[in-house]
This record gives C-alpha cells, structure tokens and sequence, in this order.
C-alpha cells in the first residue's frame, strides 16, 4: 500500500478526530492481547485493524489508544489517539 493511500484511510476512520501517526511495526505488536479486531470500520482502505483502547484521563472521559492498520505483509501502521 502506498504512503498517499493508507494516510487517506487513516484520515477518513478518525474523521477529524484526533490522532496522531506512529511508526510502522511488526504484526506481533498490533496482535498483542487485549486488541480488539475491527474489520468494517478500517475498509474500504484497510483489510483490518485492532484496536488497543488505553482507559480514561482524570476524569474517566478521555479515552487514548492506538488502532493498528494492516498494511499488507505483516506490517502495521500504529496511529496513536
């Protein structure tokens, strides 16, 4: 997948969202327990994705995580949130 085409996908999930790119990592990584596989919500750009929600700020509300978006090849693109 080109660089220009997994931004777009990125951009159109978060939909003006905050979020922040990460770094490209292995398929262990994305995989790891406690993600969660979405399929639906990542197409059309991306096969799938796991999401690894991290909790709440101060007061409960602020969820951060990271989604990891297959890129083909056992690699992700970890996007922070």
């Amino acid at each position: 997948m080109d660089v220009k085409t997994a931004l777009a996908g990125v951009a159109a999930f978060f939909d003006g969202e905050f979020h922040r790119i990460e770094s490209v990592v292995p398929e262990a990584r994305a995989k790891r327990p406690g993600g969660q596989l979405q399929t639906d919500e990542c197409r059309p750009t991306f096969s799938h994705c796991y999401v690894h929600q991290d909790g709440g700020g101060l007061t409960g509300d602020d969820f951060h995580g990271t989604v990891y978006f297959h890129l083909g090849d056992a690699e992700y693109l970890a996007v922070g949130y």
